[in-house]
């Protein structure tokens, strides 16, 4: 039986002692993708800081990679092989993209950062990519160091139709090579083929946990969502 890289039970979150998420549960095994479904303030994004040391419980219990969360944070967490990608990550626009390679990895304590400095595409400025091209570059950012768990908040907000196909394949690729992923989505139909599981919520509670095929019921997928 596949080991439990992320096991969460019986969390509350919140600001300023008023609790806007509570009674979460998740298991995320090895190899396992795991969507993070609902509307716009549902406490999507509030999970997966959560998980990845931003934002501490109020009740429950968080462990990733085999670390108590907290004590345990994000430089943890990278060391043992987790990586977080943010909504609308930032990026130093006035680097190339091999120097911005060089520099987040050198930041993270990783070698190697991809392509050599000397290729075409490495000598591209970062803040003259397309919106579909810097979410790859953000994307491929996440894998020096080997990494065994990809938290990604929404990698394929504000992307077109066609940039969106890209992404949705290289989350296979990952998915292939064995990494674990939870992905936040709003895209669900794309992503449901690929998923294992996902976690659906509403107002701050846990509406659905279970298998991602199910969602395919339309019927189903309403009942957890409205």
């Amino acid at each position: 039986m596949a080991a439990a890289l992320v096991e969460v039970r019986g969390l509350a979150l919140g600001y300023e002692g008023r609790t806007t998420l509570r009674n979460v549960d998740l298991r995320v095994k090895e190899g396992e993708c795991w969507l993070v479904l609902g509307h716009n303030g549902a406490g999507k994004t509030t999970l997966v800081r959560s998980i990845f040391g931003l934002i501490p419980p109020m009740a429950g219990t968080i462990r990733v990679l085999g670390h108590d969360v907290p004590p345990a944070g994000p430089r943890d967490l990278v060391r043992a092989g987790g990586r977080y990608l943010a909504q609308g990550p930032r990026s130093f626009d006035e680097l190339s993209v091999g120097e911005h390679r060089s520099v987040l990895c050198r930041l993270h304590g990783f070698v190697g950062a991809g392509e050599r400095a000397s290729s075409p595409a490495a000598r591209q400025r970062v803040g003259d990519l397309s919106v579909g091209m810097r979410r790859r570059e953000a994307l491929e950012l996440l894998l020096p160091g080997r990494p065994r768990l990809l938290v990604l908040d929404e990698p394929t907000a504000s992307l077109d139709p066609a940039s969106t196909g890209p992404v949705i394949r290289w989350l296979g690729a990952m998915r292939v090579q064995g990494i674990s992923l939870i992905v936040v989505e709003q895209a669900i139909e794309p992503l449901l083929g690929l998923a294992d599981g996902a976690l659906v919520l509403r107002s701050g509670e846990m509406t659905y946990s279970g298998p991602a095929a199910a969602l395919r019921d339309r019927n189903e997928l309403a009942r957890v969502f409205l």
